[in-house]
Order: C-alpha cells, then structure tokens, then sequence
C-alpha cells in the first residue's frame, strides 16, 4: 500500500495506507507501524531509458508489489524483450522500473532487467557503407574504425548480436564463429542483414543456366566472387553439398572447377527428363557428346565415326533453356547408348511406329535401302534399288520419321527400311483366319448345301447304249440311256436319253470298266459342280498369287484410303449422276463400314454407269427420289418398287440414296461379319461353328470369284489406296 500520512498518538506511530499514491483517494485506513512492513518510497526520476527483461522474476502493477498485484508471475517469456522505462522508483534499498509490457503498465525490480543482452542469432550481413563505424567491444569506451574499402561489398558471419539502450549491434566475422575471424561489433542499422541457416547437407544435382556468378560464401558480394561469368559453365553439372537459406533465398555449396563455391537458386536449374520418340543426325565432327550430363570430362568429339548415321533418341533432358538429347545405336534409352548431345547440335525428327499389319509392296527401282529408317550412308545395304525394280517387298512394319512414312521388310535376305517414294503406293495387307476344319471337311458341307455351277461338263455314252454307230454318229438302241460326266458309272449323272435318239461321237475313251465310252455332249445351264471344282474355289491358295482374283478376301468393312480427287478424275468422271461423288462415297464408307470401292463398283454396275431413271431422279408421290444401288428394284416392278423404298427412305438427294444405300448393303451381309466376298459366298465361320451352310448370298461356286473383275478394273486405274486381304486357312 501507499502511505503517504503518518500520526504519534501516546508514543505509538500509526501509518494512513491507500490503495493509491494519495492520502485522500484510495484511504483504507489506519494502521499501527509495528503491524506493517514498510520501507521508504521516492521517485528517482521520470526520464525515459531502455533495459531489457532477464526472463526472471514478476512484473507488478506497484513497485515492491504483493502476490496480489502481479501482473505478469513469469517473466521468461518475455527473455530479452526490451523493456522502455517512464519511472525509476526506490523502495528501501531496491530500484523499481516502471513501463510498458504487453500492452499494460508493470514495474519490475531492477535485479530482473539489464542494460544490454547479448544472444546467439545467425544472420549474414553486408555493410552499406565505408562510413559504417566497427566498435571493438561493447564497452562504451572502447576504439571503433571505419569500415572503408576493406570491409564492404563483403559478406560476414553474424552469430551473436547485442541490444545496449534500444539499440542493436551484431558482431561480424570472416568465419561461421562467434570466436573466430571476428572483425567487431556494429550497428544493425549499418548493416544488411539476412537470417541464416542450413537446410541441408544431402547431395543433390542440379545444372548451371548459364547467369549469374559463383561466390565464395552465400549471398556473397562482388569481393566473395570466385567466377564472376558463369555463362562458360552453361549446362555444367552441379554437385552439392550443402544447402543454405539467406532471407528468403537459397544458396547451394558444391564444387566447380576444382573450386568451392555458393551459387544462388535462380542460377541454378533442374534436369527435366522425359521420354520421347525421335530420330536424329549428328550435324558436323565437331559436335560434343557426353557420356554423362553436364560433366565435361566425360565429353568428346563426334568426329567421322558418329557422323553420317542415324541414331535412335528416346529420352530428352532439358536444363534451363537448352535441351539435350540422348543418342543410341539402338531403339533404347539403355542399350547402345552413345551420349547426350545438344539438341542443336543435331538435325531430329519425330519417329513413330504407325503398324506392324503385313503388307506388300513394289520397288520402283529408286533411292536406296537402309538399316534404319532415315538412315545415312553408314546405314546404307543397298545404295542402288534399281537392281530390284517391280521386285515384291513384304513389309512388317511401318515408321514415321517426321512428315515421311518408312517401311521395313526383307529384300535379298537382308532386314531393310525404305522410303514411301521409292515403293508403288498400292497397299495390301494381309490377315490370316484359321478355321478348325479341313478343306475337305468344309467340302462336305458346301456339297450338301446343293451348289451349282455354270460349267459345261462333258457328257459320256457306254457302247452297248447304241443299236447302230457310223460316219461319227450312234443311234440309241430301245432303252432309255444315262449319260455320265465321265467314262464310267462311278461318275455323277448328266441327264438321260431316249430310244433312237441320235447321238453327236465327239470321241472316245476306254474306261476301267472295260467298255469304251463315248462323249456325245455338254451339260448345260446350272448344275450341281464336280467336288474337285468346289474344292477349287474354296482353296484361297487357289487365288493369292493374282490381285485380281484375291479380291474376293478384300474386307469390304475397311476404307480403302483413296484420294478423293483422284477418284473422281479416274473412276467417276463422266459417270452420269455419280459424277464428282468421290467424297459422298466415302463418307458413306465411313458411317456404314462399306468399302468406298465395293459401293462404287456396286453403284456403276446398278445404274448403268451412272445414268439409269433410278438413279438419275424419279418423281414419286410429288417428291423426286434417287436409288443408287437398285435396292428393291425387283424384275416384275423395277422403277415403281425401288422408287417406293428410296421414298419410304427418305433418298431425295443423290448424297442421301449413295449414303443411305451403304447402310442398307452393309446390314445385308458385312454387318453380320460376312465382310469378304469370299465369306458372303461360302461363310465359312458359320459353317465352322454349326457345321452346316447357312445364311450364303449365292449359290454358284464362282460367284466370289466373277465379282473381282470390276473391282480389279477401278483399283486398277488408282495409284494409292490401301486393301486388307483376309485370307482363309483350313486345317
């Protein structure tokens, strides 16, 4: 309490305590001086100073407060805090000051505040000015100089700082040491200071971009640097050790020719690698390659053994702005690697694998043949193609190197890469369909299907048939006679024929039978075939040396690929209605999954070369109606039935009957996977799972055969198109 009134009654002193600094405010009352703790309060004075919190003891709302005035019970939060005095207090013997903390107005005893503190801290500094003063000690007599020249545009180590009347000082020092190298102490306002500290020191690999300089210490000034130019070391790995944090900067430690050195993040960058596809040559001897990134002591020259070939690139590493890429013998970023190389440094395309479908083609007796694709002279295995003009070339697989398509197949027993220009553009591909029949399994199936034939088969007489023979005639006798298809009864029967029938002698053969047959005519119109004529025609080896006839195992589900223009000059030109409708044909192709050529072949032969009242526009019911491919054109109504169904669907443009039309041929068979004429015909893959014919678009044996001829005339006028050939085999 304050007291600030005192009274002797008979030799007894009694104290007036208040709770304020006034004998008339805050009056508790009077208190006998043997019943108080007292000591004497004076205000030293009233200027303004700054100390600094120890960290122990309390802070009180009165000097020499009570439990019940503490405002603060632990001041070791508040541990080097600076603590700006307004009132110095003595109690006794004791000095109280009295400020502002926290936000509230405390008194703290002298024993728990300081003058000055000093603490660890880790900063780095530079000093602004030569004019900066650097004291020796702390001590306020101690000798200062100037900075000057020696002391700026350097870097020092701060790792303790001191506060003495508000004012902050670090002590500076050529070393990471609060002992060692020490310059002296300096105020924080003559400095440039920034927190210091590690990060880490796990090695890392980073890669110089080329700016910036290197310095012996992080944050280093103009004094610091070791190579004040880093663009000679572009693209240069870089090993670190040691990784640092100034402010808000990151410094990395690592070795650099022979030398240690910090070099700033933003001079530094990462390897970004990433897989890529492309196909390269060097451009000149004098290009570099490095066996390892950015290592220059694994570099060499290219020189005459690295030039003049081609070379596999899949992987790619960018470092800053230049990009490398590394090149290999062989389709790998593992085997055959030789280096990385800048990707100036060589002349790349993209490389991509298109397919590996069969397909064959024709040397055109240009160019030359290589071992990769793009390939220079020391690819080279034929320098001169013209030995192989019109020779057939297998390909197996299909690349693209930039804009150019390369195929790889066998020529002369060699693995080869030729160029699209020196091949006859024609493309046929062939697939291969096994099926778990014989042909002679499939044979008995087609025979019970009653298939016919428009052959002519000779027709044969026994001997003893004739009453008469003479002048290269016979008269049969009174029986009614068959005729066979052969000299014996083992063969098929061929009609019959009546008593006194007379009989053209067109020869003669002695069967096994021991009679001697005569051939007296033909079969004629359809008939049931020969087994060995059936045979025949299901056999696909029968048809796969000729384009023609192997058209009839041409997927009528694929484009074809032709070039629209070319088409209508070739095929279409001159073709009535159909004339310059290249582009609806394959859009037909496209939508329906019909061959544009079939729907071509199918449209020209419909409509007369394009000029039939069906397909030039008939009026029906008030509308004019087109159909391109006489769908429902039957014998008994032609015009009026086909022009009904393009009506009822909806063919009021020639666009609309060729496209719409498509739809109608492709749900008939090619839908139903009967894609080939071959398998619209025999339908082997029913047959093979039923063991029975069924669902076949016609009966005579040639009919797959007897539709290639006008395909084979429209692909014949082309130079480019593309064809799958599904080739049946049989067990």
């Amino acid at each position: 309490f304050y007291i600030k009134k005192q009274a002797t009654i008979s030799d007894e002193l009694y104290y007036l305590i208040s709770k304020e600094p006034s004998s008339v405010s805050g009056v508790i009352g009077w208190v006998k001086s043997t019943d108080l703790e007292s000591r004497d309060h004076t205000t030293i004075d009233k200027s303004e100073k700054i100390l600094y919190i120890t960290g122990t003891g309390t802070a009180y709302s009165k000097a020499w407060g009570g439990s019940k005035d503490a405002v603060y019970s632990d001041l070791s939060i508040y541990q080097y805090q600076e603590f700006r005095v307004l009132l110095t207090e003595r109690v006794g013997m004791e000095t109280w000051y009295r400020g502002i903390l926290n936000g509230n107005p405390v008194f703290i005893e002298s024993s728990n505040l300081v003058n000055s503190v000093e603490f660890s801290t880790s900063k780095l500094s530079q000093i602004r000015s030569s004019d900066a003063k650097i004291y020796t000690s702390l001590d306020p007599d101690s000798p200062s100089f100037t900075a000057g020249t020696e002391f700026t545009d350097t870097v020092f180590y701060v790792k303790k700082q001191a506060k003495i009347n508000g004012i902050t000082y670090y002590l500076i020092s050529k070393e990471p040491s609060s002992i060692t190298g020490l310059v002296g102490w300096v105020q924080e306002s003559d400095l440039k200071s920034y927190d210091h500290t590690t990060i880490d020191k796990s090695k890392k690999i980073l890669y110089i971009k080329g700016t910036g300089s290197a310095y012996s210490k992080a944050w280093g000034g103009s004094k610091d640097a070791v190579y004040s130019d880093l663009s000679i070391y572009k693209s240069q790995q870089f090993i670190i050790n040691l990784t640092e944090k100034v402010g808000n900067n990151t410094w990395y430690r690592g070795t650099l020719n022979g030398k240690a050195v910090f070099i700033h993040e933003s001079y530094l960058t990462t390897n970004e690698e990433s897989t890529i596809s492309k196909l390269g040559h060097i451009r000149n001897s004098g290009v570099v390659i490095f066996k390892e990134l950015g290592v220059p002591s694994t570099s060499f020259s290219a020189g005459a053994t690295y030039t003049n070939a081609v070379y596999y690139i899949k992987r790619q590493a960018k470092i800053g702005d230049d990009l490398f890429y590394l090149i290999s013998t062989e389709p790998s970023s593992v085997s055959g690697v030789v280096g990385w190389v800048k990707s100036s440094d060589l002349s790349t395309y993209d490389h991509t694998t298109i397919s590996r479908e069969e397909k064959v083609f024709f040397i055109k007796g240009t160019g030359s043949a290589y071992s990769k694709a793009w390939g220079g002279s020391k690819d080279l295995v034929y320098e001169d193609l013209s030995l192989y003009k019109a020779q057939p070339f297998k390909v197996t697989l299909t690349e693209k190197v930039g804009n150019n398509t390369w195929y790889r197949g066998i020529l002369s027993g060699k693995a080869v890469f030729i160029h699209e220009s020196y091949l006859v553009k024609q493309e046929i591909n062939m697939v291969y369909t096994n099926y778990d029949l014989t042909l002679s399994q499939f044979a008995d199936i087609q025979m019970k299907a009653i298939p016919q034939t428009d052959k002519r088969y000779k027709l044969w007489i026994r001997e003893d048939a004739f009453k008469s023979v003479g002048s290269g005639k016979g008269t049969v006798n009174e029986y009614v006679w068959k005729l066979r298809r052969g000299p014996g009864t083992d063969y098929a029967e061929g009609g019959k024929v009546q008593p006194g029938t007379v009989l053209n002698l067109y020869s003669s053969e002695k069967g096994l039978d021991g009679y001697t047959w005569y051939h007296v005519s033909y079969t004629s119109g359809w008939v049931l075939p020969d087994r060995a004529d059936l045979e025949y025609y299901i056999n696909s080896s029968n048809f796969t040396n000729n384009t023609q006839s192997s058209l009839q195992f041409m997927k009528l589900s694929q484009s074809s690929y032709v070039d629209v223009a070319e088409v209508n000059e070739k095929i279409l030109k001159n073709k009535g209605i159909l004339s310059g409708q290249a582009q609806t044909f394959v859009r037909a192709a496209e939508l329906y999954g019909v061959n544009e050529i079939y729907l071509i072949s199918h449209a020209l032969l419909e409509t007369g070369n394009g000029t039939s009242k069906l397909a030039t526009g008939v009026n029906y019911n008030g509308k004019t109606v087109y159909n391109m491919y006489g769908i429902n054109a039957k014998d008994s109504c032609p015009l009026d039935c086909g022009a009904k169904y393009a009506y009822e669907a909806g063919w009021f443009t020639p666009e609309a009957a060729i496209i719409g039309g498509a739809e109608f041929i492709g749900n008939l068979y090619i839908k139903k996977g009967q894609d080939t004429l071959y398998k619209m015909r025999w339908n082997p893959d029913f047959a093979n799972t039923n063991g029975y014919a069924s669902h076949q678009y016609a009966t005579d044996i040639g009919w797959a055969y007897k539709q290639t001829s006008r395909m084979y005339e429209l692909l014949s006028l082309l130079n480019g198109y593309s064809l799958t050939l599904e080739i049946p085999k049989f067990k």
